[in-house]
């Protein structure tokens, strides 16, 4: 697994793994990962065993840097592959980023 790092206005924000997906000229998506400890509390062992778990996707806009989380519902984040810019994964994605954005306030 080929792990980067996403950063944001020159500052490192979340680890990476896979390839990027273009859901809009100003939207993608990408997975999260995670790295892990995976000792028990009981081994002796002087150096801890990391390994990297894949976590859930991030929206993310190349306008105005605003990384948002969300979860694909029938899909398995583990032993799946994703294609979200295809049918149902892209409008999903549209709704929520919309619901991610702050809602303008009008004043009369």
């Amino acid at each position: 697994m080929k792990i980067r790092t996403l950063y944001v206005d020159g500052r490192a924000k979340e680890l990476t793994a896979g390839a990027v997906h273009d859901i809009t000229d100003q939207l993608f998506a990408v997975r999260r990962v995670f790295r892990v400890n995976d000792s028990l509390p009981q081994e002796q062992e002087t150096f801890p065993r990391w390994r990297w778990e894949r976590g859930g996707w991030l929206l993310v806009s190349r306008v105005i840097g605003h990384i948002s989380s969300f979860s694909l519902p029938d899909f398995d984040t583990y032993y799946s592959v994703a294609t979200i810019v295809e049918g149902r994964g892209r409008d999903l994605a549209r709704r929520l980023w919309a619901a991610a954005e702050p809602q303008a306030t009008s004043s009369h």
